[in-house]
């Protein structure tokens, strides 16, 4: 059976794309494929400008908040920035931190320990921040089901400003204002910004406020170029859809980020090999994130804060290596989760829709475990780590499974519940575990069915390899930045011949190279953790096959070439890679 559904782009609509934006077919074909279908949606798209911001005063509460805010600092209020342990909430409060002391604000920011204070507001800091004389907190990241931290704080004399992203509970907290663009009837037209962009546009709102400067200003300009670089690290790193306006700061945010003067970031940027490099959304998610996360999950989250708001290049380095140690460290206790994970894994668990796993493990590190098992297993994966009385639990999903709609099911056995459809965390009592495992494996079945969901393609378009070439993969990175939402395209060449050349390549023998002709040159292809697979192509040599994939530019010693990054080989309309294949 097959696992991909074709787009539809029709012939019409791309040739008026192609000939009035001056485009190739193909790259057209794709943009029709998405929706993109006139000339100036395509223009926007491919050439976005920050024109297409929403304007900040467009959430509801906006105007609170400003006003709150500006007459805090007016007055030399105590303020402090309460912020999350990841690095949407580490970036929000740097962002805002940054801006508070350039205006002379008395400020502080906090960030809690993931492993001893878990996520979100607690009354215990709220209480120290009282003793401290605070006045006015603001959250970034967090906070939209804070109800009772905001009673309490409003009872002893703090007030609350709430930015958020988060899905709000059945009761809003009683606070000064509540800035989420999915609270409803917020105002606001895009509901799918990361926490960090939340955070900036409450900095962009008190910008104008502050110097009456609108966003056609040069010196505005610069300001929200600058702060982008935060957007986009945070954004990218949070997984949040780059569409939109989320699009548009992070494909500003990615040149920002290449020329930013900032210390810590270019400490950063010079740690992980990216400093004077273009950058693409990748080099967030795999290589500057991983690094910034590591430290919240080790419990030093205030680390990589410091790091973004340093002006120190000694103090920049120091801290860099010690994220640096941090992640050497999360990349070992990972593995070895990982490793007894893949162990355990039963036939039984395999032909289930979710994968649910109990074990004493590292908190910090089980939501990166459960995303990597949930991309290798195609299904939602949940992780409880017991430790006494309490267990806290990580889910992670795919395409086509709301995590967080399931476990809404499964509410009763849950406390601290909260996340969106690809990520959820919770707290349970231990005793209650196996009740609710039990459960959730039910509403799985009910909702997903008895097997686990087939992994399938959504092809951009269909193609022959003459159409390829080193010139049309660059143009079509003018899709980027690639995520989620905006997905590299995803292509389908039938009747092509798996001509040979197989061999398993990477440091591990993890990935499968090989070669695939559809006319006179054959072009270099490979799939990406499927060494396991060697033995099974080299029966298929000479077989006619169709292929999902994308084209990739690959460029070493002066020489460019294009490789195909193969997902997926359909013989007969039968997939070549078993249903049952992990690759591990």
């Amino acid at each position: 059976m097959v696992g991909w559904s074709i787009k539809e782009a029709p012939e019409a609509a791309w040739r008026l794309l192609a000939r009035e934006v001056g485009i190739s077919p193909l790259l057209a074909r794709i943009l029709v494929a998405r929706g993109i279908v006139s000339p100036k949606e395509a223009r926007d798209f491919l050439s976005p400008t920050l024109d297409s911001l929403f304007d900040p005063y467009l959430f509801r509460d906006m105007e609170k908040a400003v006003s709150r805010l500006v007459d805090a600092v007016l007055k030399r209020e105590k303020i402090l920035i309460y912020g999350d342990y990841d690095v949407d909430g580490i970036t929000s409060c740097a962002l805002l931190y940054h801006f508070l002391k350039h205006m002379g604000a008395n400020v502080d920011a906090y960030i809690p320990d993931r492993l001893t204070e878990g996520y979100g507001i607690s009354v215990e800091r709220v209480r120290e921040a009282k003793d401290k004389g605070v006045s006015l907190i603001v959250t970034v990241d967090c906070g939209v089901t804070s109800t009772e931290e905001a009673v309490w704080a409003k009872q002893n004399g703090i007030d609350f400003i709430i930015t958020d992203h988060h899905n709000p509970g059945s009761q809003l907290p009683d606070a000064v204002a509540v800035i989420d663009p999915k609270v409803e009837n917020c105002g606001y037209p895009f509901t799918e910004l990361a926490g960090v962009g939340v955070a900036f546009k409450l900095v962009w709102a008190i910008a104008e406020r502050l110097s009456g400067a609108q966003k056609n200003t040069p010196e505005f300009r610069e300001f929200m170029l600058n702060s982008m670089a935060l957007v986009a690290l945070g954004t990218v790193a949070d997984v949040v859809p780059l569409v939109g306006e989320n699009r548009v700061m992070v494909r500003f945010g990615l040149r920002a980020l290449e020329a930013t003067r900032q210390v810590g970031l270019r400490t950063l940027l010079d740690a992980t090999g990216l400093l004077n490099v273009p950058l693409e959304a990748h080099h967030i998610s795999f290589r500057i994130a991983p690094r910034l996360n590591a430290a919240g999950r080790m419990g030093h989250a205030m680390v990589p804060f410091r790091l973004l708001c340093s002006y120190d290049t000694k103090e920049a380095y120091e801290m860099t290596k010690s994220l640096e140690e941090d992640n050497l460290e999360r990349q070992r206790i990972e593995a070895e989760i990982l490793q007894t994970v893949r162990r355990l894994l039963t036939h039984e668990q395999l032909s289930q829709p979710i994968i649910i796993f109990e074990g004493n493990w590292h908190s910090g590190v089980t939501g990166i475990v459960a995303s990597r098992l949930a991309n290798e297993l195609s299904r939602p994966v949940v992780l409880i780590v017991t430790d006494g009385e309490m267990g806290k639990g990580t889910a992670r999903s795919v395409d086509g499974c709301d995590i967080y709609q399931l476990l809404w099911e499964c509410r009763e056995f849950l406390r601290n519940f909260g996340g969106h459809p690809y990520a959820a965390g919770f707290e349970i009592h231990s005793n209650d575990i196996s009740s609710f495992s039990a459960k959730l494996l039910d509403v799985a079945r009910s909702r997903l069915g008895q097997k686990p969901p087939m992994r399938t393609y959504s092809v951009d378009a269909v193609v022959s390899f003459d159409e390829l070439s080193v010139a049309v993969a660059d143009e079509l990175m003018r899709l980027e930045p690639f995520g989620e939402g905006n997905p590299h395209p995803v292509l389908l060449a039938r009747k092509v011949t798996l001509h040979g050349g197989i061999k398993r390549t990477g440091k591990e023998k993890q990935n499968l190279h090989f070669f695939l002709r559809q006319g006179p040159l054959p072009i270099k292809s490979y799939i990406q953790g499927g060494g396991e697979l060697e033995e099974s192509f080299s029966r298929l040599v000479g077989a006619e096959c169709d292929i999902l994939f994308t084209p990739r530019v690959h460029r070493s010693g002066g020489v460019v070439s294009l490789d195909l990054e193969v997902y997926n080989v359909y013989l007969k309309d039968k997939s070549v890679i078993p249903d049952d294949y992990v690759p591990f």
